[in-house]
């Protein structure tokens, strides 16, 4: 499906990645539009196509300093786009705003090519808990992440969480904790969004 003909809600595939659990090849990934205007889609992997920790260690962090951040920004976009796809991907300015209701840095403004979504980007594109759900590809499932009996899974946002050492996630239910995750815990999903030119 060409991205310019592609509605909110709608899945479309762009670039690739190990998906099948022996990691051998590469297959290609299914993506949500989140959003669209007139030159760009915002795009957010339909599952969760890795297992990594937010950032190692117990020490304070935000997403600009973050290991998530850097993996998703480098090995993770060097593995998963073609140099033609590269052109495609716009850098992003994301805010990155305190936690409301914890007062936890989020740090100062990014640019982004790859990134996880905010706390109120991911109320504001998924406002439900079916919406916010996701199962695990057998490849991130192969890594021991946590999931719940039906298979789905956490992922990770890129807001902090109620201690600075933690950031937000999404449950396996689609509900949202603002409290999230100790950013060194390794069985959470990555969920990577980008935003594409048409």
């Amino acid at each position: 499906m060409a991205l310019s003909s592609t509605d909110i809600g709608s899945r479309t595939e762009f670039g690739s990645y190990f998906l099948s659990e022996n990691a051998t090849t590469k297959d290609p990934l299914t993506w949500i539009v989140l959003d669209r205007d007139a030159e760009s889609v915002l795009l957010l992997t339909e599952f969760g196509i890795d297992c990594r920790c937010y950032h190692p260690g117990c020490g304070d962090i935000t997403w600009e300093n973050s290991e998530y951040r850097s993996w998703l920004n480098g090995e993770f976009y060097s593995t998963a786009f073609s140099a033609d796809e590269k052109e495609l991907i716009l850098e992003t300015v994301n805010r990155n705003p305190d936690n409301e209701l914890y007062h936890t840095r989020g740090g100062n403004d990014t640019r982004d090519r790859v990134f996880a979504l905010s706390l109120d980007e991911v109320k504001h594109y998924l406002p439900d808990t079916r919406s916010r759900q996701t199962t695990p590809t057998p490849f991130t499932l192969a890594k021991n992440l946590w999931t719940h009996k039906d298979k789905t899974c956490y992922w990770w946002l890129r807001s902090p969480g109620i201690m600075q050492y933690n950031a937000a996630t999404i449950y396996y239910s689609g509900l949202v904790s603002d409290i999230g995750c100790f950013a060194g815990d390794e069985k959470v999903a990555a969920r990577p969004a980008i935003r594409v030119r048409i």
